[in-house]
């Protein structure tokens, strides 16, 4: 895999959940010098947008491309992730799907957020029908159904 300036990149986060980050290429950093593999990315445990190293932002998991800038655009792409850097981390405001959605497309979007509420209400409703209690139970002594107050209901 060789990686570009401008490419949207993932690894594995925790549960289910991808952690996306911007590779932008070789980048200098007054505090720590030359990082030859430099990625921006939105991260929760720094509470905002920062540059890494790719072995940092990895933590050795395996890295994809997601997607590429488009071509001729690449350090358009680059210059918009560092714009960013300072940005704080919100999960549902912005986090690290909508900083690379951001910086490649304009688009302020996360896919995984809208997932996780689609499966998040769905739930919800189905604990909500579930635990309502208003489902019958049959009353094997009197062979009558009963609702959950206890009364007789035609079933």
């Amino acid at each position: 895999m060789v990686l570009k300036i401008g490419d949207k990149i993932r690894v594995r986060g925790p549960y289910a959940t991808w952690h996306y980050g911007m590779y932008i290429g070789r980048y200098f950093d007054d505090r720590r010098g030359l990082i030859e593999h430099a990625v921006v990315h939105n991260s929760k445990v720094q509470h905002g947008v920062v540059i890494d190293s790719l072995a940092r932002f990895s933590g050795g998991k395996q890295v994809f491309i997601e997607g590429r800038a488009a071509p001729g655009y690449e350090n358009v792409v680059a210059q918009r992730a560092l714009a960013l850097v300072g940005t704080k981390y919100d999960l549902l405001g912005f986090n690290c799907e909508h900083l690379v959605n951001l910086a490649q497309t304009g688009e302020h979007k996360s896919q995984q957020l809208r997932n996780a509420v689609g499966v998040a209400a769905v739930a919800a409703i189905a604990a909500a029908l579930v635990s309502s209690g208003e489902r019958p139970r049959y009353d094997r002594k009197t062979k009558r159904w009963r609702n959950a107050q206890g009364q007789f209901v035609a079933h």
